[in-house]
């Protein structure tokens, strides 16, 4: 497979709409074979153990004006600077793919908030020419959610982190991205994409990388946001507006590593963008059943909601 730019030992990829050059196979993103010249380089090497006059210093990260340091017990060291590049060194007996998985979500977000991106822990769709988003925490079927409009004929824009652009000039804009969608095995097989399963997100896990089967969509504005409820057993599909300022309260909640963000002081920011995302996009919660049979019920409700707001799916 043709590596980047003259260079075959490299892999090329787009995340978060950025041209990425990597050292390390990076499962789970589409591999481009076109020669880009790169946004970010991840290249393993020298990482130090400590930063020279760390501006914050806390348990295991570090970070100055320019760079932030990570240390994973039993995956290795990162380095980010810039917002243009990362250096890794891995630990003794470290899974590659666990390496990568940390890598692509973590470290990726770590380096788009030095870009001054905001970035939502969301699964994207598009609909009717914009992106629709749903966030949630870990475990709030974001993925299962966008797989089964997916397999309804929809496009991806990015799965588990879409990272946000906030231009004066234009409406809030999520980036194209080369992320496939992460799902157990038990979503692979209610929604029959065994055949589109790719590789384990590492050893044992029960989870797989699966490719989106309508191909992918391309950076869009923002038409809605939905901030996924906990699943309740009983109650039926409902969509309700919260109050502006508790929409901006749980778009903010719904940051990727919220805690990665305030430490990075990117607080005002993420206000900031939440406000603008308000004022050219609904903020809409949803609650649902539990149960998985009561997906087609879902895609309905979501269907009709985007009739009513002005999207075409």
């Amino acid at each position: 497979m043709a590596g980047c730019i003259g260079q075959p030992q490299l892999h090329c990829y787009r995340v978060s709409g950025l041209i990425v050059h990597s050292d390390i196979a990076l499962p789970g993103l589409a591999r481009l074979e076109a020669d880009l010249a790169p946004d970010v380089t991840i290249i393993g090497g020298t990482v130090p153990t400590m930063l020279a006059s760390p501006i914050l210093d806390r348990p295991r990260m570090q970070m100055t004006a320019r760079q932030y340091l990570a240390w994973v017990p039993e995956v290795g060291r990162f380095l980010i600077e810039d917002g243009r590049s990362i250096i890794y060194a891995v630990e003794q007996d470290a899974a590659p793919e666990k390496v990568a998985l940390f890598l692509v979500g973590r470290m990726f977000a770590a380096l788009l908030h030095q870009r001054g991106d905001v970035v939502l822990h969301a699964s994207a769709i598009e609909v009717g020419g914009r992106a629709v988003l749903f966030c949630g925490h870990s475990g709030a079927g974001k993925s299962t959610l966008a797989a089964a409009l997916v397999r309804e004929g929809l496009r991806l824009i990015s799965d588990d982190q879409c990272a946000i652009v906030i231009d004066p000039q234009s409406a809030p804009m999520v980036r194209a991205d080369g992320r496939q969608l992460k799902l157990w095995q038990p979503s692979i097989d209610a929604l029959t994409l065994g055949a589109s399963r790719q590789a384990p997100v590492y050893a044992s896990a029960g989870k797989y990388y699966v490719e989106p089967a309508s191909g992918r969509a391309s950076t869009l504005p923002i038409g809605a946001i939905y901030l996924l409820a906990d699943a309740v057993a009983t109650a039926a599909v409902e969509i309700s507006t919260p109050a502006r300022a508790d929409g901006i309260g749980l778009l903010i909640a719904n940051a990727y590593r919220p805690g990665l963000m305030r430490r990075m002081e990117r607080s005002a920011a993420y206000l900031h963008a939440g406000a603008e995302i308000a004022q050219h996009a609904g903020i809409f919660s949803i609650s649902r059943p539990k149960q998985f049979v009561a997906m087609p019920a879902m895609i309905a409700a979501l269907a009709d909601h985007w009739r009513q707001i002005g999207l075409s799916g």
